[in-house]
């Protein structure tokens, strides 16, 4: 199994949203226990529900609530690429003629 399929689930800091994405994980591994393949492992498969869990859960969350440790940077990183991309995006569409209007 690849360390990777364990990012999304290790990183959770609040033990709230780390019980809820564990306790979704399980329900929709055994709702989905027949579709299951024996010949693969099951680790893999369960941390795949993991980690799809933990996108959802994610996505559902307004951009302002994500926890910055997600993203495996540092907060103040993290806001400055933000800035750029704004700024960046905000040129571009000045220049394709954009006026927001």
């Amino acid at each position: 199994m690849d360390p990777q399929d364990l990012s999304a689930v290790e990183r959770w800091q609040n033990p709230s949203d780390a019980e809820d994405l564990a306790q979704e994980t399980f329900l929709r591994a055994y709702s989905k226990l027949g579709s299951y393949d024996p010949a693969h492992p099951f680790l893999t498969w369960l941390f795949r529900i993991a980690h799809n869990r933990a996108v959802d859960l994610l996505r559902r969350r307004r951009p302002e609530e994500l926890p910055l440790e997600v993203l495996g940077i540092p907060e103040g990183t993290a806001k400055i690429r933000i800035f750029r991309g704004r700024d960046l995006l905000r040129k571009r569409l000045l220049e394709m003629g954009f006026t927001g209007a």
